[in-house]
């Protein structure tokens, strides 16, 4: 699973449109059968196809925006591997490292509180199902998926915070030694 994000993360943009358009149809169409119960239809295709493809244009749009963000493709992959190991490899560069760190702490930080709100809300849409048609099973599944996964994302930020932490130690740790090489005179004493 950890092989197959690191190619999501390489992977060019046109290829990252096609993976999260064609998954998002595909789920959006077994969804649709799912809870309507309604046969397939040309116009619910055609209808599904372009919500996908305006899907997929802005996930990549977001995707593009965080690439940059990261210092590119390789290096945001280079991050995602390091934050997985805690560390980091000796080639990255601090001035790139060091904010692209921070602004995923920021987001990590964010998903301990944000998350948990977020799928509350998603819950009570369950719980809402329930009430509503209170035989079925949707309720109960949009239910046990949305506490799995808040569960899930919340637990991945408290076990990633204090790596990322430790890479920026790491990060600015080399950061001063590179200054301090730096601000050496030629005759190799320290001024």
């Amino acid at each position: 699973m950890k092989g197959l994000q690191e190619r999501f993360e390489r992977a060019s943009l046109g290829g990252v449109f096609l993976i999260v358009t064609a998954s998002y149809f595909v789920l959006r169409t077994v969804i649709d059968l799912a809870v309507t119960g309604d046969g397939l239809s040309v116009a619910g295709i055609i209808g599904s196809f372009v919500g996908s493809l305006v899907f997929g244009g802005l996930m990549v749009a977001v995707i593009a925006w965080q690439r940059r963000r990261s210092g590119g493709a390789t290096a945001s992959a280079d991050i995602t591997a390091a934050i997985r190991t805690g560390q980091a490899p000796l080639a990255a560069e601090p001035s790139v490292w060091i904010p692209a760190l921070q602004w995923r702490r920021g987001q990590f930080r964010r998903s301990l509180w944000l998350t948990p709100l977020v799928f509350l809300v998603f819950i009570a849409m369950g719980v809402a199902l329930l009430v509503l048609e209170p035989g079925g099973l949707v309720g109960w599944f949009v239910i046990a998926v949305f506490v799995g996964l808040g569960t899930v994302v919340v637990a991945q930020a408290r076990r990633t915070l204090p790596r990322i932490d430790g890479l920026l130690r790491q990060m600015r740790e080399r950061d001063g030694a590179t200054s301090a090489q730096l601000a050496q005179p030629a005759g190799g004493a320290p001024a």
